[in-house]
């Protein structure tokens, strides 16, 4: 008899638990879904700038809204990959951040495909989206004004101005919890398989730490057999700091204009990743911002100049100046500490090329900064 008892009040137990669970979860639910209902976006039809595709052309987008769903139609200066009157991106808004599924396709929209993505209005006039494959920014063709509150209904019963969001204020760049690791670049031309693999390798050897850093401000990293962009030419990577891409390529052009291969180039491809992500890492820690930077690789300016291997070594958009010592200015910041800081993070996520190893033993002030800022 006692046993049973036991058994019963066990039984008890277990039933008052399990409701007690159910309970909390169609409370939960219940709760979700009145932040849901009662969330308040902003009004966001009409033309919108998409100001950072990769054309010479910007696109523009007409927004329209039925409800909370919205649908983003190219109105005028589409490109090779999505034309006029092409679905750029659609969603339901109706939380912010909010799902969105943008299209993609390859030149002369062939192939075209959609992707998942992540929307955040973060004002009136500024829309970001990420998706796997790259962020999309766009920007209020004309720009309006918002008022903190929702307006009041004017003599003849409607509001004449928009009213703003109750969302949570989300910063710039939304963070795109992603898979950052290299990837053909869609809709350019494909890098060698081996390319490919070697630079995926490169990333699969940096430290957990980088790969979160790069993750959680958004950064992606895409591989091509060629630049495209201008401000990419003449280089076999680019960080864009705008975009959190990091780009990398097999081929590029000479101060002749005639391609150069990276393998002619590089002992180690994993060195074009590693200096673009020493880049990125420097728009994400903001390492070169800090006066003390700049001072310590003043003091290694003569030394990197007497270095025999840097002294030919030229490079990204110093006009033939030496990569590591130009003193011309790019974000505030003089263009030598820039690339001095992207060398010297390579060195420091492994690089074995000898351009990284001089840089180090030519900046041992800059080195020894930058050695006391890493976490890993």
């Amino acid at each position: 008899a006692a046993d049973k008892a036991a058994a019963d009040k066990a039984a008890a137990d277990k039933a008052a638990a399990d409701k007690a669970a159910a309970d909390k979860a169609a409370a939960d639910k219940a709760a979700a879904e009145s932040a849901e209902s009662s969330f308040r976006g902003l009004d966001v039809r009409g033309e919108w700038d998409l100001v950072n595709t990769h054309t010479t052309n910007q696109a523009r987008v007409n927004i329209e809204q039925s409800n909370t769903y919205i649908t983003a139609i190219i109105s005028a200066q589409g490109n090779n990959y999505i034309p006029v009157g092409q679905v750029r991106f659609k969603g339901d808004y109706n939380a912010n951040p909010f799902a969105v599924t943008v299209q993609r396709a390859y030149p002369g929209f062939t192939n075209p495909y959609w992707e998942s993505g992540l929307a955040v209005v973060q004002d009136i006039n500024n829309i970001f989206i990420s998706a796997k494959t790259g962020n999309l920014t766009l920007k209020r063709s004309t720009p309006m004004v918002a008022p903190t509150e929702p307006a009041a209904p004017s003599e003849t019963g409607t509001s004449t101005t928009i009213p703003s969001t109750n969302a949570a204020f989300v910063p710039y760049p939304i963070t795109r919890r992603i898979d950052p690791s290299p990837k053909a670049a869609p809709g350019e031309q494909a890098p060698s398989a081996d390319f490919l693999k070697k630079i995926q390798d490169a990333y699969a050897k940096l430290p957990d730490e980088v790969k979160q850093l790069l993750r959680e401000n958004g950064y992606v990293i895409t591989v091509a057999k060629a630049p495209w962009l201008a401000e990419e030419q003449h280089a076999f990577g680019y960080a864009d700091k705008k975009d959190q891409t990091i780009h990398v390529f097999e081929t590029t052009l000479d101060d002749a204009d005639q391609t150069i291969l990276a393998k002619d180039f590089y002992d180690d491809f994993g060195e074009i990743l590693t200096h673009e992500v020493g880049h990125a890492l420097d728009f994400i820690l903001g390492l070169t911002t800090d006066p003390k930077f700049v001072e310590a690789w003043k003091k290694d300016i003569d030394f990197l100049n007497q270095d025999n291997l840097l002294k030919e070594f030229v490079g990204g958009e110093g006009g033939g100046k030496r990569a590591f010592t130009n003193e011309e200015l790019q974000f505030g910041i003089p263009k030598g500490a820039l690339e001095t800081a992207a060398e010297l993070m390579s060195y420091i996520l492994g690089s074995t090329e000898e351009v990284a190893e001089h840089v180090k033993n030519a900046s041992d002030n800059t080195y020894q900064y930058l050695k006391g800022k890493m976490l890993w």
